[in-house]
This record gives C-alpha cells, structure tokens and sequence, in this order.
C-alpha cells in the first residue's frame, strides 16, 4: 500500500547465534538432489539455456529459503553448458566473513549438459528497512 513504511528490527546482534550456523552439507546434498531430480535426461539447447538457468536458480533458491536461517541472505548461482571437449572453469568473488558466511556446491552432468550450482549464505547485521512512501529512499542492510 502507498505511504506505508516497512522496518525491520534492529535488535544489535553483530553475528549470528551459536545454534544458527549454515550446515553447507545438508545445503549441498538438498542441491545435488534437486538437480538431479531436475535436470535427468535433459537435453541441452543453446536457445533455451539462459532460462533453464534462471529456473533453475529461482527453485534451488526457494528450496533452500525455506530451512534457510534467520538474518542470512541467500544468493543463489546457476551455470548451464553443453558438454563437450572443452574445459570450463567456474569462480565467483565477494566480499566474506569466514566465521559467519558460507557456501554449497553441487555439479551434475549427463550426456548432453553440465550444471554447477551455487548457493551463498551471507550473515547480514540488519534487516532491510524500505520506506515506501519514498521510492527514492532505501536503505538496506550491511
């Protein structure tokens, strides 16, 4: 609604709770499961390979949201090639916190195609706060 004004809560914690830490293999084996589960026999095609990794991201990320823990963002990484006789490498760079922040890496290949998915959990210090009754003025959280 127009004029309504969204706050998160600030509650001063500068890192997450001892029980709430990222478990990178559930996350992973929860990833290699979906994109087997997915991808099976399919077949590669140039034409609808940006969608397939769009998908892809978007369903792996909406998985892995909903056992996803408190106050951490999740950025999720999806390549999609065919295979062939060449070698590809994959990297990826951020700014990281090595007691809070990880990851989890699967790689699925048939065939016809190769997938590596990636998915970021970054500790975030504040929530979002968005004033919506001034498109102009966001602030989001560090």
């Amino acid at each position: 609604a127009e004029g309504q004004r969204t706050c998160g809560k600030n509650t001063y914690k500068t890192g997450p709770d001892d029980s709430c830490r990222f478990d990178a293999n559930h996350i992973q084996r929860i990833l290699q499961s979906a994109l087997d589960g997915f991808l099976g026999d399919a077949l590669y095609s140039a034409a609808a390979g940006g969608q397939l990794s769009r998908t892809l991201s978007e369903r792996l990320r909406s998985q892995i949201r909903d056992i996803s823990l408190p106050r951490y963002k999740l950025i999720s990484f999806v390549v999609v090639g065919q295979c062939s006789n060449h070698d590809l490498q994959v990297a990826s760079r951020c700014l990281w916190d090595t007691q809070t922040d990880s990851s989890a890496v699967a790689v699925f290949q048939n065939s016809s195609l190769f997938a590596v998915a990636i998915i970021y959990d970054t500790f975030t210090c504040f929530w979002q706060l968005s004033i919506a009754s001034s498109p102009e003025i966001k602030i989001f959280g560090l």
